[in-house]
């Protein structure tokens, strides 16, 4: 009982000690941020546009993030028939995002809507109505909670594909 006992003794302050020494299970923080962005549309629609956009996600394990990027946008069509129409696009996307130090890289899919001039087709530049089907690739520097981005953002339109790029800067948590 006495060798059971010296056993228990010994042990248990290194089983502590070790378990303290283990290091805490990774937990996921929360991503939070708002860019101001500017850019274009290139491809049969060709558009100049400005607007903002809202991630929102977690930051999972080490390198990977997911986070939803909503991206609001005011702009003006520049050529085809109804240039100089406006037209406002909304690109929600979930995003896999891969971050090694300050450079971020995703790309995710995305449920697009657009709205504006009502006259012709998306063959006129113009795109409206139904929800549309779009890609997001998303190159960011991070540093501390300032953000620079640059989004290229395919949509699939009546089996042509409008072409977004878009810069931006804003804050993320």
């Amino acid at each position: 009982m006495r060798r059971w006992l010296s056993i228990l003794v010994l042990t248990l302050p290194l089983a502590l000690a070790a378990s303290l020494a283990a290091p805490a299970p990774a937990r996921a923080d929360f991503i939070l941020g708002v860019s101001v962005e500017g850019g274009g549309l290139v491809g049969p629609q060709q558009a100049a546009m400005g607007g903002v956009s809202l991630r929102l996600g977690l930051d999972v394990s080490g390198p990977l993030s997911i986070f939803l990027q909503s991206q609001g946008f005011i702009g003006r069509l520049t050529s085809g028939p109804q240039g100089g129409s406006a037209q406002g696009l909304m690109w929600n996307s979930v995003i896999a995002d891969l971050h090694f130090g300050p450079v971020h890289v995703g790309v995710g899919p995305s449920l697009d809507f657009a709205w504006g001039c009502t006259q012709g087709g998306p063959s006129d530049g113009c795109i409206h109505g139904a929800p549309l089907f779009g890609i997001d690739g998303r190159l960011a520097l991070q540093f501390d909670h300032f953000v620079a981005s640059v989004d290229v953002h395919p949509t699939f339109i009546d089996g042509d594909i409008s072409t977004g790029i878009v810069g931006g800067l804003g804050w993320q948590l």
